[in-house]
């Protein structure tokens, strides 16, 4: 019995530290009535007690303390099923951007010939992975404490419909009317990683400024080296980008905190379609349609840079007036089909 004690004591120094010293003296008791229980059995059929190597054989057959002991442990997740499925829409929205943003940022580094941008291979192959997996250890790190939050401290975060435990269905909202215009119904899980995707993107641009690796990768410690500066006008044309994604994701977070992502509003695809147009418009404006110049043209290899620069600028214009339209015609459409719901609410 000596063994067996000793075992137990075992086993409850690596009960979880969260259970109460009384929840410990239950467990430590129930094993201790199984175990005694199956200890007689055995000595029964043997028809006399265990000598010490067969108490020591049995006990090992009952596992590691620290097996026994982990039976007891909470379950545990990182990001738990509740948060998992958007998790993993934010992540994928998150490496596709990522991907599409390091390799693009990168292939121009190489094109304008900025020192050790390296290859045209290294920016697609090497880089651009580097980018989607650096996006994906910062999203895992904020839902894992949004994990930890729900978890420790639910009374800090909105009540969320979905998810609260204590639900109740008469609090569930009243049937809307069916809607004919072909605008989708957002659920709550992607409105929910939609938000957050949000923020974490608005995060990104803000540190950009003074962190340009998380945008150009190590290509930033040699930008100042290049021949190339870029316009103020792509400066207010970051400044018009910021405001507008603040502005996207305040209002989209107050729709998510009041529960009014269920009505999807008229006004709000108009209003950033709208910004949309202003943000292109003002690179439009660009003095002579330059984005980039020379720091030095009085130096040696001018001409050489020029000739690129002659090239890339009116380039670069042709692009914003393409995308321009392609958003104007995307307004049109936003209004076309506001005209539509108000016509059928009427």
């Amino acid at each position: 019995m000596d063994l067996l004690e000793r075992y137990l004591q075992a086993v409850r120094k690596y009960l979880p530290w969260t259970l109460s010293r009384a929840r410990q003296d239950d467990i430590i008791a129930e094993l201790c009535a199984n175990y005694e229980s199956q200890l007689e059995e055995r000595e029964g059929d043997l028809g006399r007690n265990l000598t010490e190597g067969e108490m020591i054989d049995w006990l090992r057959q009952l596992g590691n303390p620290m097996q026994i002991a982990g039976r007891y442990q909470p379950v545990q997740y990182l990001i738990g099923p509740t948060l998992f499925p958007m998790y993993l829409y934010v992540l994928r929205l998150a490496a596709f951007w990522a991907l599409v943003i390091g390799i693009g940022v990168n292939v121009i580094l190489v094109w304008t010939g900025v020192p050790s941008s390296g290859t045209i291979g290294e920016a697609i192959f090497a880089r651009g992975p580097a980018a989607v997996f650096s996006a994906a250890t910062w999203v895992t790190l904020v839902f894992a404490a949004l994990e930890f939050l729900f978890a420790h401290y639910p009374n800090l975060l909105p009540r969320m419909d979905g998810i609260n435990i204590d639900w109740s269905p008469s609090k569930l909202p009243s049937l809307e009317p069916t809607r004919t215009t072909g605008r989708k119904q957002p659920t709550f899980a992607k409105f929910t990683a939609q938000v957050i995707f949000e923020w974490l993107f608005l995060g990104w641009l803000l540190l950009v400024p003074k962190y340009p690796f998380l945008m150009f990768g190590p290509g930033a410690w040699y930008a100042q080296l290049g021949p190339f500066k870029i316009a103020s006008i792509l400066w207010t044309f970051y400044r018009v980008v910021v405001a507008f994604n603040f502005a996207q994701v305040l209002w989209n977070t107050m729709d998510w905190t009041r529960g009014a992502w269920r009505k999807p509003s008229i006004l709000k695809p108009l209003f950033f379609k709208a910004g949309g147009l202003l943000t292109i418009g003002v690179l439009l404006t660009a003095h002579n349609h330059t984005f980039v110049y020379l720091k030095n043209p009085a130096a040696s290899e001018a001409a050489k840079y020029t000739a690129m620069l002659d090239q890339l600028n009116p380039s670069l214009y042709l692009g914003m007036q393409v995308v321009f339209l392609i958003v104007a015609i995307q307004f049109a459409w936003e209004l076309y089909r506001a005209f539509l719901e108000s016509r059928i609410r009427s």
